[in-house]
């Protein structure tokens, strides 16, 4: 018991039980109290594991910008521009969520994240948004959702539903969906043998994070509940909620759990041990569509557009999603080191050139 007194530090600590590894929770860094050394000390040093994947993001977007420069069907045409829309739109999402959660996390020597994780061993391949781990051993995998401008609805079956110009369409349960998730997760964990041998198992959340320009309806709680669905801004509450809720009911339970609590550095080597296993994998979009080595090595559409298409067909801008010609688009192609391989129209080639000329001179 006296080492639970030394990591509660008294009594108030003892009813919170782990509060202190709330996100918001702040310290005197100038006066630490002598009770709490090894739990409050505040390294300063990130505790993002793993940031974002950019670079495949930014091949696998570029690559279905030039696919719907070639020769497509129209049925591969409509594919393609669906699948980049959906594209940008879920890493917006996923974008905006790794930076709500490094704001909250990666000053607390308590929590390690990882982004964009693509675990494998072999045998067994999961794809995770994001991951916390605490130095409790909790887990907390989490799943990025975004539908811009529409409504999810959740019924008290447990369906979801989206809803957008009167129009309504059912969705896979994304919950069900991250339960997979965790359960190979779990599983590779066990069979690599990656996590600290302790007392009690690691506890793993399941939480669906909804980007915040989505607008939700909820059901009753009593017939379904969605406790463990959140927008992604508003996360770090639900950390705080699940700290706080039935203190003293879980008091006992609080108290057993501080003998899982491991060192910062071994939360990190977990972290590390965990990317060993971590395999980047980028959609091959012309096997998913069935395009046909035809359509990429052709010129010109089979059915000639009229020239006012003809001038704009597949291109857009990067910036301003405005349709360019070819020409503008070969322009920034040829010029990729100063346009990242993106297309831009004139107006904001200009703007890009002139950024371009500022930095190097600066430089």
């Amino acid at each position: 018991m006296w080492r639970c007194s030394v990591l509660l530090g008294n009594w108030e600590d003892s009813l919170n039980g782990l509060n202190f590894l709330s996100p918001t929770r702040t310290w005197n860094l100038q006066k630490p109290r002598a009770t709490l050394p090894a739990l409050m000390t505040f390294s300063g040093n990130p505790m993002i594991c793993k940031p974002r994947d950019r670079a495949w993001r930014q091949l696998a977007e570029q690559e279905l910008e030039l696919l719907l420069g070639c020769a497509l069907t129209p049925r591969h045409r409509d594919l393609v521009r669906n699948e980049l829309y959906r594209f940008r739109s879920g890493n917006k999402g996923e974008q905006d969520t790794a930076y709500y959660l490094d704001v909250r996390f990666r000053d607390t020597p308590n929590w390690i994240v990882l982004h964009d994780l693509r675990l494998t061993d072999g045998s067994n391949v999961v794809q995770i948004d994001h991951l916390l781990i605490n130095r409790v051993m909790e887990f907390f995998v989490l799943e990025t959702k975004r539908f811009q401008g529409k409504t999810l609805r959740i019924t008290e079956e447990g369906e979801f539903l989206l809803e957008e110009n009167e129009q309504v369409r059912s969705l896979p349960s994304p919950i069900a969906q991250n339960d997979r998730h965790i359960t190979i997760l779990k599983r590779i964990l066990q069979a690599q043998q990656i996590l600290p041998k302790k007392l009690f198992s690691p506890v793993f959340y399941n939480y669906v994070l909804i980007h915040p320009d989505t607008r939700i309806e909820r059901p009753d709680p009593q017939r379904f509940s969605t406790q463990n669905l959140c927008k992604s801004d508003l996360f770090y509450q639900e950390i705080d909620r699940l700290l706080q809720l039935n203190a003293f009911t879980n008091f006992f339970r609080n108290v057993a759990r501080l003998h899982s609590v491991v060192g910062k550095d071994t939360l990190q080597n977990l972290g590390q041990a965990i990317l060993q296993f971590h395999q980047p994998g980028r959609p091959d979009y012309k096997k998913q569509f069935g395009i046909t080595p035809e359509e990429i090595s052709s010129a010109a559409p089979t059915t000639k557009p009229s020239p006012a298409a003809q001038e704009t067909e597949g291109f857009f801008c990067f910036h301003c999603k405005e349709p360019i010609s070819p020409e503008e688009a070969r322009f920034c192609f040829r010029r990729k080191e100063r346009f990242q391989g993106r297309p831009y129209c004139r107006k904001h080639q200009q703007e890009f050139s002139v950024r371009h000329e500022q930095v190097s001179q600066k430089g």
